[in-house]
């Protein structure tokens, strides 16, 4: 068991992590030598909140390609395709502070099980709508069903942040960050790839087993519903990992909700002016840069590849990722990990300008594989600042409002992309999108050198933790003045 506490050495205050080694088994030193990413794997908790968020992306990427492919059939309108990103943020944004004021206050893995069986209830209703409503009412349907996954994503995002940092050392933090976000890619790869698979060969494998016996199909006939099937069952596994975690993890908050607890995030995070800057960046990259939400016109209008391909395209940023990110679980960044982190932003927007332009599938997939590898290094680094600049205590708040950003960036933007595809055209708008990603990086080089002076290694680490713990001195000040 892994147990959180304070320790004073040298005059130091720091976080450290006891733990029970007997009941953890070390890897042999070849092993470890030979797998320094997987080194973290052996801490149990630390594998079943990882086996969750694996049955989880992939239950979700899976249902982002159905849901897509559906919706564009129903209705061939990009303005459709957005709302489904604007119904993904709305909910998170009006829970996600409450959702990081009980993180801190309450035990968090019971939390996070309570927010995977709302994913399972979700994916229950998505299978329900696919076999019993008509293609008339499905689109008014899977819009609530988009939501209550959004409300749930809302606790699920500060829950890993205010988690992981309890599940395993501090030294180790960086790689069990890496190798998280290596799974979490590998389910954005593998997830569409199968969803497109199932819905490209559904009818032809599925229909003649239940022909004349259903006769409320999706509009894209039996695909769906296996893919709702399959999400749904993964759901449902997810919901036991999570109460399989052992450690209890819990903030120490014990004050009831006010404003100015609700907000504290808000303020910690204005009070961390380096942490603002890396949000915001990301926040304004994706915002601009993301072009997600149009891949199903681009699979079936410009490249005409149907919707095995919008699979394959839904996959290729999430195999840029891994590969990086397995890079980088190996080989840590250390010296100048924020000016790196702005030339990834500025790659990002240069490949969305590729993809924006391309008219052929080969160059298409190239240039998502490189805009999912330069995303990847924003977000290891924006992760390892946030983690190891926040004491545990405010964990929950501050995940909270850096989920709002990154809630912000991803469902907003497919709903500004959306909006800009409907006025301007689809191609126009994601290289405008692309060329305003390249600007924002340039513009946070001039205005936030902070940023780009971060480093990673052993003394830039410790000074992260270090301003944590006097931006939170600031913000229990705020607070007791407050009250």
């Amino acid at each position: 068991m892994i147990t959180q506490g304070v320790r004073k050495r040298d005059g130091v205050i720091s976080l450290a992590q006891d733990t029970d080694r007997s009941k953890t088994v070390p890897p042999s030193p070849a092993h470890t030598a030979l797998n320094p990413s997987l080194s973290v794997w052996r801490f149990p908790d630390f594998r079943m909140l990882l086996t969750g968020r694996f049955l989880i992306g992939m239950a979700n990427n899976m249902q982002v390609v159905a849901i897509g492919w559906q919706i564009w059939s129903l209705t061939n309108s990009a303005l459709a395709l957005g709302m489904v990103g604007l119904c993904g943020f709305l909910p998170y944004f009006a829970a996600a502070l409450f959702a990081g004021h009980l993180i801190d206050r309450f035990e968090r893995q019971r939390i996070l099980t309570l927010c995977y069986i709302a994913h399972a209830v979700a994916g229950a209703g998505l299978l329900l709508i696919v076999i019993m409503a008509s293609p008339a009412w499905q689109l008014y349907l899977i819009y609530p069903a988009v939501g209550l996954n959004a409300l749930a994503r809302a606790f699920i995002m500060p829950s890993y942040q205010a988690l992981t940092p309890n599940l395993v050392p501090r030294e180790s933090l960086a790689k069990a960050i890496a190798l998280a976000s290596s799974v979490m890619h590998v389910t954005v790869a593998c997830g569409p790839a199968l969803g497109g698979v199932i819905l490209a060969l559904g009818d032809v494998m599925i229909r003649p087993f239940f022909y004349g016996i259903m006769s409320n199909q999706s509009a894209l006939g039996f695909g769906n519903m296996i893919v709702f099937l399959v999400a749904a069952l993964m759901q449902v596994a997810a919901v036991w990992t999570a109460a399989a975690i052992k450690t209890r993890s819990r903030g120490n908050l014990n004050r009831g909700l006010t404003w100015p607890l609700l907000f504290s995030g808000i303020y910690f995070i204005r009070v961390r002016r380096v942490l603002l800057s890396a949000i915001a960046l990301d926040l304004f990259a994706v915002l601009l840069g993301g072009a997600t939400a149009l891949m199903p016109i681009y699979a079936d209008q410009i490249l005409q590849v149907g919707p095995l391909g919008l699979g394959v395209m839904r996959s290729a940023p999430a195999i840029g990722s891994l590969a990086v990110g397995l890079y980088l679980a190996r080989r840590p960044l250390g010296n100048r990990a924020g000016l790196i982190m702005l030339w990834a932003v500025a790659g990002f927007g240069a490949a969305t300008i590729v993809f924006g332009l391309s008219e052929t599938l080969w160059l298409s997939l190239l240039a998502l594989v490189i805009m999912g590898g330069t995303d990847i290094i924003s977000v290891y680094v924006r992760q390892n600042m946030i983690q190891l600049g926040t004491p545990d205590d405010m964990r929950g708040r501050v995940g909270a409002v850096s989920g709002i950003f990154v809630s912000t960036s991803n469902e907003i933007g497919e709903f500004e992309s959306g909006v800009a595809a409907h006025a301007f055209g689809v191609v126009p708008s994601v290289v405008i999108g692309g060329i305003g990603t390249i600007l924002c990086a340039a513009i946070w080089r001039l205005y936030f050198r902070e940023l780009a002076d971060v480093n990673l290694t052993r003394d830039g680490q410790e000074k992260l933790v270090q301003d944590g713990i006097a931006a939170s001195a600031l913000v229990q000040e705020k607070m007791a003045k407050a009250y």
